[in-house]
């Protein structure tokens, strides 16, 4: 025979400890809130701006950069376009949740830009939390890496810093930092910090950012 001891006041508490539990999980189940975002965009600076890169289209959701290459098949106007979203995010109140805030193209052609190469360009992305009305401005700054196509092509590169500007949101009352996640290519896999950008190609990547709580909840 095996004897085995019990716990009787674990016992007498299991239907309480049960009930807690199920509290508990409807508080988080009610916690829950499904908001639907807008966002828009607008290009406000290129740094540096040089007269041979021959600028267009800031104050707008895309810009244009370059002398078309002559001759070669894949020659025009390299360009960023960015394009807003309209989704819908889940947060449950925990510390942290994560938003796309649109979609970046870059239109990369073959080009003659002098011999500045490397520049930086600041996006400026209005997010609205539709539900609750809650508005929000930031900064995003893409640093671009313009390759020299010899031998052959060579992909540009784009990366995305921190986010800059106004880095606090309130939602429902919590405060909330904002950061940059970086690039999702193809919408699976996790984000990416640096964008590879195919000669002659439009490349895009969605832009993922992060909602953290500055006052973060014990097992949030």
């Amino acid at each position: 025979m095996i004897t085995r001891s019990v716990d009787v006041d674990a016992l007498e508490h299991a239907p309480l400890l049960a009930h807690n539990s199920f509290v508990e999980n409807t508080k988080r189940k009610e916690r829950l809130v499904v908001d639907q975002i807008r966002t828009i965009g607008k290009w406000i600076s290129v740094d540096p701006n040089t007269p041979e890169m021959k600028l267009d289209g800031l104050d707008s959701d895309h810009i244009k950069w370059g002398v078309p290459a002559t001759g070669d098949p894949n020659a025009g106007r390299s360009e960023y376009e960015f394009t807003g979203a309209l989704a819908h995010t889940k947060h449950d109140g925990s510390n942290k949740f994560e938003v796309t805030l649109g979609t970046f193209t870059h239109h990369n052609y073959v080009i003659l830009m002098g011999q500045q190469t490397e520049f930086q360009a600041t996006l400026e992305v209005d997010i609205e939390f539709k539900d609750d009305g809650t508005k929000h401005k930031c900064t995003v700054v893409f640093s671009h890496v313009e390759t020299v196509n010899s031998p052959g092509y060579v992909d540009d590169k784009v990366k995305l810093p921190e986010v800059s500007g106004n880095e606090i949101v309130h939602i429902e009352g919590v405060e909330y930092k904002v950061s940059i996640v970086g690039f999702l290519v193809g919408g699976h896999g996790e984000p990416l910090p640096q964008f590879l950008s195919g000669e002659g190609r439009h490349n895009e990547a969605d832009i993922i950012a992060r909602f953290e709580r500055t006052n973060p909840l014990v097992g949030g």
